[in-house]
């Protein structure tokens, strides 16, 4: 997958790894499904701050490219 770099299966199996240590929740909304964070997990502050230290990407729709 052109943003992660990534091949489909493997960022599966990270979301996957991710959903069964309840870090994050799924929400399925017909073909799609959307993640979160869960705010219920104990972790979370300490996951929101390591979000939040990723650098920023802004992506160019037009192109499907990150700048």
């Amino acid at each position: 997958m052109g943003l992660l770099q990534m091949s489909q299966p493997a960022v599966s199996q990270h979301l996957k790894r991710l959903k069964q240590s309840d870090i994050i929740n799924e929400e399925r909304r017909g073909r799609w499904i959307y993640y979160s964070l869960n705010k219920e997990n104990k972790r979370y502050p300490l996951i929101l701050h390591f979000v939040s230290t990723l650098p920023y990407l802004t992506i160019n729709i037009n192109r499907n490219m990150c700048e």
